[in-house]
This record gives structure tokens, C-alpha cells and sequence, in this order.
């Protein structure tokens, strides 16, 4: 409406907080920030911890470390080099290979507890692994117990990996199970445990901490808000949104090109007040402050990484949409391309132009035998230039001082947003996310409702933007596959957000798996007779795109979901093909096995809560129904139900 109106100003986009009725609702993290901060954390705190634990139980000290950053295209991984220097200023290096491991493990912490930050940082030793016995199997789990302050009651956590069984059959007043689904959960708690028990000088005496910071010294001290702020720069993820960014770091770039100055933005809280102030820049500087900018404005554009990224670049036309493609190759010879609108070519020709003046694209005359290291954003001296160490330029100090600060720009990593997403991604939309979200982050109705039942906003946001594009491009093209393969390319993304929430929610085989639809190992040697032998059963406009359930445990395709219904399904399957064996006795060991692999799969990935549930449903309501010798016999092609005559 303001737009037809001519009175909208696209800042208003940027700098106007949104308004809206009723309580604040804590945001969770979209799919895509979620799965690289996840992906990042666990990368980080494994391979420093695997590093540090060794060397210790050597008793050998490590002056500096390679650790794993990040996993990129076709299995690439990216590393950082963390040391152990002394700081410039106080006692604690936040960055050390020790502090950044544990702060790692902080967060990986609150994501598989779904806590928040008070009682995760109040977890003390000892931690306690057991093993119980329950029907002939082997169960284990690590029991945490620790004090949640504000609602006055003793948290226990239970970390599981392999079998799972109870952890308690008796259940104190104050005391509130979290059941932890993940199947790396007692990996992570284990290497946790023993890379906080190695470095406390002070571990055999009263209950240390779980959780701390070492100084140079060695001397251990509790988090704070610098070694937060210092590893979310470090990690360097970003928000989906970032984009509404694009027009004012752009225009701070040719601030510092055409007037060598940086408008510098200081925020007075207590005040209510902004400060704004150009800075003018010498020479020494204005490189810095310009690469800076320009890094900040193109990662704004597009998510492709942007490290040896090499000129030329070549433009293409613009497309109908307003979009130009940009193309260009890596230092390793890679093609590279990413799409903006045409609005900000100006911007990428600009770059390439300053960037040529450092490290020019053409073999020098004066240099034949030097190889060009034409960077599009270089680094270092002239005709010497360099590229970052990282996948990422880490710009969060220049994002601060130029006034966007932390969740704006640069992913804000906290444990309310990983509650939030826990919420989120397990609401189930038949009720509302109750029968999950109130078990999983352990709150009243009332704070449910309020803060973490009204789905992620933004992801909601991104994917209605998204539809309305696919939209546009279908009525341009005529077919959805090739409007969505449209918006994928204009916003260099490779999954629309849409994909990625249903992706949580598919249905499920009859035998509770999920099915990606291409069969694999032995159920692609009988794909055909099986999807044959299913239209008996069902009606012939329903596709199955296979029907040998009993082979899931060896299909790539098939995954379980870790709900009730699903593993009910699963369960009463299983239990068909134990009660099979009488009526099929020279398959006895076949369909034996079958089942006792299924059986292992559902322990090793599905939660302890939820299986208990899923045996009391089929103890109380019987098999599901579906499961009877008729469906058992025509999966497998065998039909031993002959009458006998008389």
C-alpha cells in the first residue's frame, strides 16, 4: 500500500521495527541457519577436544592447533588454526583452543537438553554412566542432574546413543526427565566429561563444574559475555534476511572509496539515544576499511563462499526477473556464479575494479614468470596479496561499528533461539506442537503459547516471499519444477525453505519409515515384483514407490521418525514378523533376523520415551491394522494360507 502510494523508503525495510500485538515469542533459527550452526559446533568441538584429550593424557602441551571449521561442497572440509597465546588485554585468550572447545560445547549442550543457559552452566560433576538390563538387552545412558533456579526443581538429563531402556521407573516430585533423542548424544557427553575433568586442576575436590574458561595461566574461571561474543564472530554464521542489508553496506563501500571516511554508529542505551559520525581514514586504512565493506555488501547478496574467488567476472543480461548472473572461477579452478538484481552490478563492476589495481587479472610484463593471484577481494599489498584465513572474512567488529549489530546480520547464538527451534521443528501442526513442545522444553501451557508455539515468523516470512516468486516464475515459464529452479538460481540457495519444513513432516511408510522414494540393496532387486504384487492390496491410483518393507533396514532410502505413531507402526511390524515364524518355518532364520535388525534400528535412533510409548500403544490397542498375515504374505510374495479340505 505504501509502495502504490509512492511514500515508501526501501530503509524503512532495515531500520523500522516491526510491530506486533500479543507476547514476544522467542525466534527460532530457520532450517538452513540451524543446520550450519549445528554442523559448525559439532566440527569445532570434536576435533579440538579428539586434539587436546590426547596430547593431555600424553602430557603434552599444545602451543597451537588445526581444528575443523566447516564441510563444504563434495566433502571439502575447512580448517582455522587456534592458539594459546598470551592476550593483549587481561588474563583469558577467549579464542584458545581449550575455551573455544568449551563454549562449543556449551551450545551443543543446550541443543541436546533443550535448558536454558542458567542451569546448563550450573551442571557440575560427577557425570554418570550406567548400564541396566531389560529383556535381554543391554541399555545405557549418562544421568545429569542439576539445579533449575527459577522454577526451584532438580533437572535430569539423559543422554543416548545405542540401546534404550528407563532410566528411573520412579520419578522424585522435583526432579524433570529431558529425554535426549540425538544418536550422538553419549559420544558428545562422554568427550565433554572427560575434556572438562583433564584441565581442572581442582576435579577430586566437592562437585566442579561442567562448564568454564581457562586463562593463560591455567587458572579456571566462569564464562562471560566476551567469550560468547568473541566465538559468534569466530563461527561466523548468518541469517537467512541478511539481505536488507545490501543497499546501506554498499553505500558505506563507496563512502570509503569516494570519500575516505566510514560513518561510525555508536547506540547509547541508557539514553535512547544514536550517534552517528563520519571518520575520515588515511591511507593504511582505507584498504582495509574498504575490503571490509565490500565483503560485508556481497555476503549480503548471495551464500556461495567468496574465499579464492578470481577474477574476471562476466555479467549476463538481464533476465526478465531483473536478475544478473555473475560468473567467475575459483583459484583452483572451479567455476563459480551467483545471481543479484541488476540494481547492484554497479557495486560487483566497482569491486572488480578496485581489486585489479591491487592484484591485476593479466600477467604482468614486468613479472612473466609470476602467476597472477588475481583476488576479487584481496588482502594484503599491493601485487602481494593474500586471502583469510577461514572460510569466513570475520567482520563483526565492522558490522558493529558501523551500527548493525549481533542477530541482524551475524547469527545471535543463544540458548533461547535453540529451545525455540527444538519447539519448532517438533511441532506436530494435528495439535498445535502440544503433545511434543510442553515434554520437550518442560513449560507450563501458558509459556508455551506466549513464547515458542507461533512457528518461526521469519521462516514463515522467507517461505511466503519464496511462493510468491515460484509464483511469478511459473506464470512466466508454465511448469512449478522449472519456477522453482528459477528462485533457487536467483537466490543462490540450494533447498527453497518450503522444502525444508515439510521435509520434517512427511508420512510415512505402513512400517513407520520415511521413504525417499528410490530403493537401494535388496529391495531394488525385487522393486518391480514388489510395486506389482502392492496394487493388489491397494488402489491402482495410489503409487508405492516400494513395497518390500521388510527390507527397509537395508535401503539408503529409509529413515525413522522419531514419533509415537511412527514407531508404533514400526513395532507391530516387527512383531509380524516374530509371530510369522511358526506359519513360515523354513524362513525362521530370514524373517529372525529381519526383525531383530529392525529392533536394533529403532533402539539406536529412536528415544527412550518415545518407544516406551509406542509398546504401551501396542500392548493396549493391539497391532496396527494393516499388520496381518494377508499384508505379511503378499510383501513377500508367499501365500501359505491354503485352505485344507475336508
Amino acid at each position: 500500500m505504501l509502495m502504490r502510494a509512492r511514500v515508501y523508503d526501501e530503509q524503512w525495510l532495515r531500520d523500522v521495527p516491526s510491530f506486533s500485538s500479543g507476547g514476544k515469542s522467542t525466534p527460532a533459527y530457520s532450517q538452513n541457519e540451524y543446520s550450519t550452526l549445528l554442523r559448525r559446533l559439532q566440527l569445532l568441538f570434536f576435533s579440538i577436544s579428539s586434539q587436546l584429550v590426547a596430547a593431555k593424557e600424553k602430557d603434552i602441551e599444545l602451543d597451537r592447533l588445526t581444528a575443523v571449521f566447516d564441510e563444504i561442497d563434495n566433502g571439502r572440509i575447512q580448517s582455522i588454526e587456534l592458539s594459546n597465546a598470551k592476550p593483549e588485554i587481561g588474563e583469558t585468550n577467549s579464542l584458545s583452543p581449550f575455551n573455544v572447545a568449551m563454549v562449543s560445547g556449551y551450545y551443543l549442550f543446550c541443543h541436546y537438553t533443550n535448558l536454558n543457559s542458567t542451569p546448563v552452566l550450573n551442571v557440575c560433576h560427577p557425570i554418570v554412566e550406567s548400564e541396566y538390563r531389560k529383556e535381554h538387552r543391554t541399555t545405557r545412558y549418562v544421568t545429569i542432574k542439576t539445579w533449575k533456579g527459577r522454577a526451584k526443581k532438580v533437572v535430569q538429563g539423559t543422554f543416548s546413543e545405542a540401546e534404550h531402556d528407563d532410566v528411573d521407573n520412579v520419578e522424585q516430585e522435583d526432579e524433570l526427565p529431558l529425554e535426549i533423542d540425538k544418536r550422538d548424544g553419549l559420544t558428545f557427553i562422554r568427550t565433554l566429561t572427560r575434556l572438562s575433568s583433564l584441565f581442572n586442576p581442582e576435579f577430586n575436590s566437592g562437585h566442579p563444574p561442567l562448564f568454564y574458561a581457562l586463562t593463560f595461566g591455567g587458572k579456571l574461571v566462569p564464562f562471560t559475555s566476551s567469550h560468547f561474543s568473541m566465538f559468534q564472530a569466530l563461527l561466523s554464521c548468518y541469517t537467512d534476511n541478511r539481505s536488507v542489508h545490501a543497499p546501506y553496506l554498499i553505500e558505506r563501500f563507496f563512502e570509503v572509496l569516494d570519500q575516505k571516511t566510514i560513518t561510525i554508529v555508536g547506540v547509547n542505551k541508557d539514553a535512547r539515544t544514536v550517534k552517528k559520525e563520519a571518520k575520515s581514514l588515511i591511507t593504511n586504512n582505507q584498504k582495509k576499511w574498504a575490503i571490509l565493506a565490500a565483503y560485508a555488501a556481497l555476503r549480503a547478496l548471495t551464500d556461495i563462499p567468496l574465499k579464492n574467488a578470481y577474477m574476471p567476472l562476466s555479467y549476463s543480461e538481464v533476465n526478465e526477473r531483473g536478475y544478473v548472473t555473475v560468473s567467475f572461477t575459483y583459484q583452483d579452478g572451479r567455476p563459480g556464479r551467483f545471481a543479484i538484481e541488476s540494481r547492484y552490478v554497479g557495486f560487483v563492476k566497482r569491486l572488480e575494479k578496485y581489486a585489479e589495481a591491487y592484484n591485476p587479472s593479466k600477467q604482468s610484463k614486468f613479472h612473466p614468470n609470476k602467476k597472477p593471484t588475481p583476488y576479487l577481494l584481496p588482502l594484503g599489498s599491493k601485487s602481494g596479496t593474500h586471502q583469510w584465513d577461514g572460510l569466513e572474512l570475520k567482520i563483526a567488529s565492522y558490522l558493529k561499528s558501523i551500527g548493525i549489530f549481533s542477530g541482524n546480520y551475524l547469527l545471535d547464538i543463544n540458548s533461547q533461539r535453540i529451545r525455540a527451534t527444538g519447539a519448532n521443528n517438533n511441532i506436530d501442526p494435528a495439535d498445535g506442537g502440544l503433545s511434543v513442545a510442553t515434554s520437550l522444553l518442560q513449560n507450563s501451557l501458558d509459556t508455551l503459547q506466549d513464547h515458542y508455539l507461533a512457528g518461526d515468523i521469519t521462516q514463515n516470512q522467507v517461505i511466503a516471499s519464496q511462493a510468491i516468486e515460484a509464483l511469478y516464475e511459473f506464470a512466466q515459464r508454465g511448469t512449478i519444477d522449472d519456477a522453482t529452479d528459477r528462485v533457487r538460481e536467483n537466490r543462490g540457495i540450494e533447498v527453497l525453505e518450503y522444502e525444508a519444513w515439510k521435509a520434517l513432516r512427511l508420512p510415512t511408510n505402513p512400517n513407520g519409515l520415511l521413504c525417499g522414494g528410490v530403493p537401494t540393496g535388496e529391495a531394488q532387486k525385487e522393486h518391480r515384483a514388489s510395486q506389482k504384487r502392492a496394487q493388489d492390496l491397494v488402489d491402482e491410483d495410489i503409487e508405492l514407490a516400494c513395497y518390500q518393507y521388510d527390507k527397509c533396514v537395508t535401503c539408503k532410502s529409509a529413515k525413522l521418525v522419531n514419533d509415537i505413531s511412527n514407531a508404533y507402526k514400526l513395532l507391530s511390524f516387527i512383531e509380524l514378523l516374530e509371530d510369522s515364524i511358526a506359519l513360515m518355518p523354513e524362513r525362521e532364520q530370514e524373517l529372525a533376523q529381519r526383525a531383530d535388525d529392525l529392533m536394533s534400528l529403532a533402539e539406536l535412533n529412536l528415544s527412550e520415551e518415545v518407544l516406551e510409548k509406542a509398546e504401551d500403544k501396542l500392548a493396549n490397542e493391539g497391532r496396527y491394522p494393516l499388520h496381518n498375515q494377508d499384508f505379511l504374505q503378499t510383501m513377500t510374495g508367499e501365500y501359505y494360507h491354503a485352505e485344507v479340505q475336508g
